[in-house]
């Protein structure tokens, strides 16, 4: 278990507004089965898949996984870049994290090639497994929610075109959503669009179990190849209801998603639309890129867009990593180049309700990544810099922020680990534990190590 030290911080507040519309669809590629014409050529196609791409390999490939301890530490080595983008709670109170990893270090079986897709589930039961997906190129997870049966419904993307995740009959590489059993077993996926730059980047579950996902693409069926930001809506059993484009065109990402009680999906992100390129969607002037938070019905009409700068920033270029809900209200967090960690607060009409930057505390090397809701309303973020008075490389470390609703800060810890470290999503448990996800350097600087921290209530490890 790495080394844990903990520094305390504070913050302060501040605001600012803006509005409007836009849309388009997709072309969904439907899961093709390839059948096997005799019992030979499907033995010999089934030796030879196993041991060079593994369709099933997900379901026997492992590395040994403890149950999850909280509160503490899980490492997860590979060989290269190993990392996790995102973590969740099960409805049986076990843990699913979800990300890449170039090859784990387990020497009973080879890794799949290029990245790999990984998530690792650990069970309330005490029941630990990790499993990789995809083929001989890079697959990635990059969201993961889990629903109330125990299905994880894990995105991202495949550049592979082979392995267990392509799945039209060309092979060709998209945009991948998969549902996976609580063992570990692929049970449905598919890919959209039709090469390396389309990908999923964020998953969320609607009120009525509806799977929303946001992404961006290529697609040869939008005019011109154009690239767009996508928001995409697939029935719980991954049937595609509907999939809409918003914004100008190649000038908006959705990095985050949540859904309110009553089903309207907010997304945030951020704008590179320059003024007067898009109603609700531009930025500011003299501003390269600009938060936005847009306000989406559940069957994709656009209730409003707004974009957001940072009060107080001269030649801003900011973007949100993440949004959550607090009660009706919606709150922001991300980064500020030259000015750090950054948080706002809307209402449910778009309107500020605070905006806050923490340059004072937290130095501008430093990025907010993730917020999560708290039961009594109040917010828990991470992200990961420096103190402002502890600027430098050695002082790095994970922050873990609790604001409460007039953006105040309620609590901080700045927390050190032996190694480099960086925080990239955190939920809260039913008991009100807090996960969060990521990665660490491995010893040597050459490589990374998937990294998962449990907290307690208070941000403590005691």
């Amino acid at each position: 278990m790495p080394d844990l030290t903990d520094t305390d911080a504070q913050q302060t507040p501040a605001t600012s507004p803006r509005d409007t519309p836009a849309r388009r669809p997709w072309r969904l590629r439907n899961k093709v089965l390839l059948g096997c014409g005799s019992a030979v050529l499907a033995l010999a196609i089934v030796i030879v898949v196993f041991v060079m791409v593994a369709p099933d390999w997900a379901s026997v490939h492992r590395v040994a996984v403890q149950p999850f301890p909280i509160p503490g530490t899980s490492v997860y080595p590979g060989i290269g870049a190993a990392k996790f983008a995102a973590v969740t709670e099960g409805p049986d109170g076990s843990v699913v994290a979800v990300g890449s990893t170039s090859k784990l270090i387990d020497p009973t079986t080879p890794g799949l090639g290029g990245s790999n897709a990984f998530v690792v589930r650990s069970g309330a039961n005490g029941k630990a497994w990790s499993r990789i997906y995809g083929g001989s190129d890079d697959d990635v997870f990059n969201g993961v929610a889990v629903q109330p049966d125990g299905t994880i419904i894990a995105v991202g993307y495949t550049n592979s075109f082979d392995g267990n995740l392509v799945t039209d009959s060309t092979n060709e590489p998209g945009a991948v959503i998969a549902a996976i059993s609580p063992s570990g077993k692929l049970i449905w996926h598919q890919t959209l669009g039709n090469d390396k730059t389309n990908q999923f980047t964020t998953v969320a579950l609607a009120p009525n179990g509806d799977i929303i996902v946001a992404g961006q693409t290529n697609s040869r069926s939008l005019p011109s190849n154009q690239s767009m930001n996508m928001l995409l809506r697939f029935s719980a059993q991954g049937e595609l209801l509907w999939s809409q484009a918003y914004g100008p065109n190649r000038k908006i990402e959705f990095t985050s998603l949540a859904v309110t009680m009553t089903g309207h999906i907010i997304a945030a992100g951020y704008s590179t639309a320059l003024p007067g390129s898009g109603d609700g969607f531009s930025c500011a002037q003299d501003q390269s890129r600009c938060g936005l938070i847009v306000d989406i019905t559940s069957t994709g009409d656009l209730v409003w867009a707004k974009t957001v700068t940072a009060p107080g920033v001269d030649q801003f270029t900011g973007q949100f990593n993440s949004v959550s809900l607090s009660g009706n209200n919606i709150i922001a967090v991300g980064e500020i180049r030259n000015n750090g960690c950054w948080a706002v607060m809307l209402g449910p009409d778009g309107n500020t309700i605070w905006n806050n930057t923490f340059a004072d505390v937290y130095s501008n090397d430093s990025k907010l990544t993730a917020a999560t809701p708290e039961a009594d309303g109040n917010s828990i973020i991470v992200g990961f810099g420096s103190l402002y008075q502890e600027y430098n490389q050695e002082s790095a470390c994970i922050l873990v922020i609790s604001l409460d609703l007039s953006g105040k800060t309620v609590w901080s810890h700045a927390i050190r680990n032996d190694n480099y470290t960086e925080l990239w999503a955190v939920t809260t448990t039913r008991g009100g534990d807090i996960l969060a996800a990521g990665y660490m350097t491995a010893t040597d600087s050459t490589s990374s190590d998937a990294y998962l921290v449990a907290l307690n209530p208070d941000g403590t490890m005691g």
